[in-house]
C-alpha cells in the first residue's frame, strides 16, 4: 500500500533555480515597477550610480504607494506569496506573488524592502543569499527600527505618508571580474542605465504619458506616474509615432472572445521618408523601424511584447509600418496566460486567427503605400523604370531609354554600339543586388549613400582592355 511523505525542495536548489528564471536588468525592474504601480504609486524614483567610487554597486528602486505593514512585508516576502489564479483588480500588474523576490534574486544577492504604511512607522527585512545557503533555511531577517535607520542608501523615513524601498546589493554582475572582462564597472554601469531608461519608457508608455481614451476607460482606468532615473525624469516612448506627420490609426475593434473583450487598434507609423533623422534616431534608427513592425500586446495597459507578428506573418520591409496594439485585461490571465516573467503569452487557437486576420489587414495599408510610391517613382527616377506585369504578377527594373543621358550617347553609336549598350542595360536590370538592398533597407537604410566617384569609375574602366571581337 502507498504511503504519503512530505517531500520539500531542497533550500539552496529552488533557490538557485530562482536565480536562474532569465530576468534581464530590464525586465527585473519592470517587475518591480508592476508592484509600484499595484500599490497606487504616483512617482517612482530609481537609483542607479554612474561609478562605484563610493563604495560597492546598488540599485535603488523606491515609491510613494501605500506600502506595507510589517505583518504585510513579512508576508510578501514569501516566494509565491499570491494565488495566481486569484481575481484581481484592474491595473494590478502582479500575478504570482513572487515578482519582486524572482527579479531581485535574478540580479543581487542581497534584496532589502523597507516600507511604511499610512500612520505606520518604517518596517524592513532582508533576503541575504549567502545568509539562506549557509543556513540552509529561508530565514528571513526582519529588520528593528535602528537598524533600518542605519541602512546604507536609504530614502525612505517615517516622515513620509507612505511608500516602499526596494534596494539591491552584491550585485554579480558588476563584480570585480565582469570589470576585467567589460573594461569597467562605470561603462556597464552607464549601459545599463540607458538600457533602463528606454526599457521602461516603453514599457510603460501609456502611464508615464496618459492618453485620452486611457483616462476614459471604465474597466481599466490608469492614471499617470512618474518615473525618474538618477533624479532625471523618463519620458514616454511612443511605438505608434502618433504625435509625427504621416501617422494613421484605425478605430478601436473589439474582439468579443468567450473569455472577455479584447480591444484593438491598428496604427501605421510615418512612411521613413517623412521622418527627420533625429526622429528615426528616437525611435532606434531604421533598424527599429524595421524591427517593432508587428503586434504590441498589453496587459492592463502595461506593454508585454513589444512588435512581434507571434509566428502569424513574416516580417518584411512592406510591412514596417504596421502596428497592432491589443490590449488584454488582466481578469483574462486564466485564459491568456503570462509566465512568472509576464514576458510571453499561451494565446488559444481561435484568438491567433483573429489576429493572423487583423495582422493582415494592418500590413496591406503599409504595403498599398509602398507600391504607390514605387509606381511614382517611374516618373521622379530619371532613370530607372519599374514594369509591373499584372497578368503574370511580376516586377522587373530597367534602364529608362528615354533619358537624355541616354539618348545622347546611343545617338553617338553606331547601330552594333547602340545594341550591345542595350544588352547591357538590359543585364544591368536584371543583375540588381537585390538581396543586398533589402538587407540594408531593413536592418540600417541610413547606410545607403549615392555614389559620384565618376573619375575612379572612368580610371577602373580604362584600366581593363577591351574584349576583342
Amino acid at each position: 500500500m502507498s504511503k504519503i511523505v512530505e517531500a520539500p525542495p531542497n533550500v539552496v536548489g529552488e533557490l538557485k533555480t530562482l536565480m536562474k528564471i532569465g530576468y534581464t536588468l530590464e525586465t527585473s525592474i519592470a517587475d518591480i515597477i508592476d508592484n509600484s504601480i499595484a500599490a497606487k504609486s504616483k512617482k517612482i524614483e530609481i537609483e542607479i550610480p554612474y561609478s562605484t567610487e563610493d563604495g560597492e554597486p546598488f540599485i535603488s528602486i523606491k515609491d510613494d504607494g501605500k506600502g506595507m505593514t510589517q505583518e504585510e512585508l513579512i508576508s510578501n516576502m514569501v516566494i509565491g506569496c499570491k494565488d495566481p489564479d486569484d481575481e484581481r483588480e484592474p491595473g494590478d500588474l502582479g500575478r504570482f506573488g513572487s515578482g519582486m523576490k524572482t527579479a531581485s534574486f535574478s540580479q543581487a544577492k542581497k534584496l532589502t524592502v523597507i516600507t511604511k504604511a499610512k500612520g505606520k512607522k518604517l518596517c524592513g527585512a532582508i533576503w541575504d543569499i549567502d545568509r539562506i545557503i549557509k543556513d540552509n533555511k529561508w530565514n528571513l531577517e526582519v529588520l528593528s527600527t535602528k537598524e533600518i535607520l542605519e541602512i546604507k542608501h536609504l530614502n525612505l523615513s517615517n516622515k513620509d505618508e507612505s511608500g516602499t524601498q526596494i534596494i539591491w546589493q552584491k550585485l554579480e554582475r558588476y563584480s570585480q571580474e565582469k570589470d576585467q572582462k567589460n573594461n569597467g564597472v562605470a561603462r556597464i554601469l552607464t549601459d545599463d542605465i540607458n538600457k533602463v531608461k528606454d526599457s521602461i519608457s516603453l514599457l510603460f508608455h501609456r502611464y508615464i504619458k496618459v492618453e485620452k481614451d486611457d483616462k476614459n476607460d471604465k474597466k481599466c482606468k490608469i492614471k499617470q506616474i512618474k518615473v525618474f532615473m538618477n533624479d532625471v525624469p523618463i519620458e514616454a516612448t511612443d511605438p505608434y509615432m502618433r504625435d509625427f506627420d504621416g501617422h494613421e490609426e484605425d478605430e478601436i475593434r473589439q474582439l468579443f472572445m468567450s473569455e472577455g473583450t479584447i480591444n484593438v487598434k491598428i496604427h501605421n507609423i510615418p512612411h521613413p521618408s517623412k521622418l527627420t533623422a533625429e526622429q528615426k534616431r528616437k525611435v532606434g534608427g531604421e533598424k527599429g523601424y524595421n524591427t517593432g513592425q508587428g503586434f504590441y500586446i498589453y496587459r492592463d495597459k502595461r506593454l508585454m511584447i513589444p512588435g512581434d507578428w507571434l509566428g502569424t506573418h513574416a516580417a518584411g520591409i512592406l510591412g514596417n509600418r504596421a502596428r497592432v496594439r491589443v490590449d488584454i485585461p488582466s481578469t483574462m490571465d486564466h485564459v491568456y496566460g503570462t509566465d512568472v516573467k509576464k514576458a510571453d503569452f499561451q494565446f488559444p487557437l481561435a484568438f491567433r486567427q483573429h489576429l493572423s486576420r487583423l495582422g493582415k489587414v494592418a500590413k496591406e495599408v503599409g504595403k498599398r503605400d509602398y507600391v504607390r510610391r514605387g509606381r511614382n517613382s517611374i516618373d521622379a527616377n530619371t532613370v530607372w523604370k519599374i514594369i509591373q506585369n499584372q497578368d503574370e504578377d511580376t516586377v522587373s527594373y530597367r534602364v529608362k531609354s528615354d533619358n537624355d543621358e541616354v539618348r545622347g550617347i546611343m545617338q553617338r553609336l553606331d547601330k552594333e554600339g547602340r545594341s550591345r549598350l542595350a544588352k547591357f542595360f538590359i543585364q544591368l536590370g536584371n543583375e540588381l543586388p537585390l538581396d543586398n538592398i533589402l538587407f540594408f533597407m531593413a536592418n540600417d537604410r541610413d547606410k545607403i549613400t549615392e555614389y559620384n566617384d565618376w573619375e575612379e569609375l572612368l580610371k577602373e574602366s580604362l584600366q581593363r582592355e577591351p574584349e576583342s571581337n
